[in-house]
């Protein structure tokens, strides 16, 4: 039984190799073409689950009460070379899952470069919009906002360079 249970494992560890080598060389061609596919995000983190499920559930260091029968299936463990295997397996995982938490932090660092960019935009054109407007008057109130007397044509001007630097940073902003 004991037997059973080592070849179990040992087949179990070469399939999580083999399908961790496999999700491996797809996120690599994902990582070269730029951007990863949700797909194999979700591999990676099934693989990882299922690999998680495997140690904590299934894979036990011992299996009997006896020191005989631990002695038997600690070489059965040594030929297979159970635990290296389970070792080397559990460091790829790892990687793989590192390398996808480092690619979703760099995604967010850029949407938060973005946000500030926009913010930054946005910010000056309020800090313009409300110095202009509270401090200036008399000349220039009646130039821009309150056109008399043939200063039509620079009020309208004006409307459209304000509303196409809004629409500017609006299509910016996405």
């Amino acid at each position: 039984l004991m037997a059973m249970v080592a070849l179990f494992y040992r087949a179990t560890l070469l399939d999580f190799s083999e399908r961790t080598a496999l999700v491996s060389r797809r996120l690599f061609n994902d990582s070269e073409a730029g951007k990863f596919k949700t797909e194999n995000i979700q591999l990676a983190s099934d693989l990882r689950s299922e690999f998680l499920h495997f140690s904590n559930y299934w894979f036990f260091d011992e299996l009997a009460n006896k020191d005989e029968e631990q002695e038997h299936f600690q070489l059965q463990s040594e030929n297979y070379r159970l635990h290296e295997t389970k070792t080397q397996i559990d460091n790829e995982i790892e990687k793989l899952s590192e390398s996808l938490h480092n690619y979703y932090q760099f995604r967010n660092t850029e949407s938060i470069n973005r946000l500030a960019m926009v913010s930054m935009i946005l910010g000056a054109g309020a800090v313009a919009t409300g110095f202009f407007g509270m401090n200036f008057g008399r000349e220039f109130a009646n130039t821009f906002f309150e056109p008399v007397g043939g200063r039509e044509t620079i009020h309208w001007v004006a409307i459209l360079f304000v509303t196409m630097m809004s629409l500017g940073t609006i299509a910016f902003g996405v």
